[in-house]
């Protein structure tokens, strides 16, 4: 994070901005939705307005389709979470179909296999769910170490979307922070750390020298065995207030006047938007 913030210094963003929330089941909140990060800074900074096209499973190129919604808005800062939805590593497509045809409903899917972040209440049921959920686990390593796996983009595509996007914001005067890599447990995300290894370096090349995009990689920001939900994946309602606190770090709030609100010394800046009713 600390890189991030020494590359180019805080993005500038006016008080009480309009905020765009981007992204997959991170930035949606999956488990806590309404203490996601995306929320926790709206509410800090005052936020005009906040409009949230964030969901679970929700890739990059996905993100981008979302401009035109985004357009429309006005944002004055965007938020997104992106790499590792594209880089987890899941069973072969094959054990996809074979689930698929003959496998129970809760195990089908790209993420039919992983672990569930939260638990039922209810003390019959949640033994119910701890049960599957090991079956899952264990059943996911198996295949995954006998027949290899694949990730939903290879690096390749993810280098070229993720520019597409950051490009888009850089041509609009979005600036845009980027709540990246981290890395979760590897018994629960098995053979997909050189995979998000590989993306974090991606994002780091991509946005570094950019005037109005920041990285926040999510490693050392918060501790994936105590700051999470039972999946070892998804940030508790703590890991949210942690992230959204390190997105404070890479923003300096300036006076929304009339005019202009310059970036980083430079003499493009944000349209300032009006009041919505």
């Amino acid at each position: 994070m600390q890189d991030a913030v020494d590359a180019s210094g805080p993005l500038r963003v006016p008080a009480n901005p309009r905020i765009a929330v981007l992204g997959d089941s991170l930035a949606s909140g999956l488990g806590v939705r309404e203490h996601s990060y995306g929320r926790m800074v709206a509410k800090d900074l005052g936020a005009e307005a906040v409009l949230f096209k964030a969901k679970a499973r929700r890739m990059v190129d996905e993100c981008t389709e979302q401009i035109p919604r985004l357009e429309k808005f006005g944002p004055d800062l965007v938020l997104i979470s992106t790499g590792e939805t594209e880089g987890f590593v899941h069973p072969t497509r094959l054990i996809e179909q074979v689930l698929t045809k003959y496998g129970p409903k809760s195990w089908q899917g790209d993420v039919g296999l992983d672990a569930r972040p939260y638990y039922s209440e209810d003390r019959r049921k949640r033994a119910k769910e701890l049960l599957t959920s090991t079956v899952k686990v264990v059943f996911k390593n198996l295949v995954i170490r006998l027949g290899g796996g694949y990730s939903r983009m290879s690096h390749d595509q993810y280098r070229t979307e993720l520019a597409q996007f950051l490009d888009a914001m850089e041509e609009r005067g979005w600036p845009v922070v980027i709540a990246g890599i981290g890395y979760p447990n590897a018994l629960l995300y098995p053979r997909s750390r050189r995979n998000l290894e590989v993306i974090d370096r991606i994002q780091r090349e991509l946005v570094a020298g950019r005037r109005l995009a920041r990285l926040l990689p999510l490693d050392g920001v918060i501790d994936f065995r105590t700051d999470t939900q039972s999946d070892g994946c998804h940030p508790s309602v703590a890991g949210h207030r942690k992230i959204a606190d390190a997105h404070h770090a890479l923003l300096e709030v300036v006076p929304r006047v009339a005019g202009l609100i310059p970036q980083q010394g430079s003499q493009v800046g944000l349209e300032v938007q009006g009041k919505v009713s």
